[in-house]
């Protein structure tokens, strides 16, 4: 990598290359973001994030977009959200979570829901469930869409959890 890092994410883009996201380096908490070729063997710069953030998850959406959500940063747990759109190398903010949380797990799963589940907080280790509210996530419109992504309650099935809806028409 160009930049040392740890507790950062790896995740693979649908173009075969890994987006590497955030982590602590030797000055703090780190806002870059690095793409790896693996047919190359070499790492090249994308566009950083708005926020510095290390034990946060990134999930690629069934679109290719990958949401980056919570984690730690200078000012402590984040419910700060953002979407890395690879076609462009820009990162766009999406509305916060809830709960401020780090070391939580991010699960795509049927129909482009994103499960938020687990993690700490200020009040210690997340177990219980919290009242959420729907709300759309408007993102920075691509060529092809102007997409909608929607935040559902879990109907307090999951302990503290966030389930994040991709719409089925923005699926491509």
């Amino acid at each position: 990598m160009a930049t040392a890092r740890i507790y950062h994410t790896a995740i693979p883009l649908n173009s075969g290359k890994v987006l590497v996201t955030g982590g602590i380096g030797s000055g703090g908490d780190l806002v870059s973001a690095e793409l790896y070729d693996p047919s190359s063997g070499t790492f090249s710069s994308t566009g950083g994030m708005a926020t510095g953030r290390y034990l946060h998850t990134a999930t690629r959406l069934h679109i290719g977009k990958v949401l980056v959500t919570g984690g730690t940063g200078s000012s402590g747990y984040l419910a700060s959200a953002e979407v890395y759109n690879p076609s462009t190398g820009i990162f766009s903010p999406a509305a916060s979570m809830a709960t401020r949380r780090d070391g939580q797990t991010a699960t795509l799963m049927d129909g482009g829901k994103i499960l938020v589940i687990g993690g700490v907080g200020s009040s210690g280790y997340l177990a219980s469930p919290e009242p959420l509210r729907s709300f759309d996530w408007y993102l920075q419109p691509d060529r092809q869409h102007d997409h909608k992504l929607q935040r559902s309650s879990g109907q307090g099935v999951y302990p503290q959890s966030i389930v994040y809806d991709w719409p089925s028409e923005c699926v491509e």
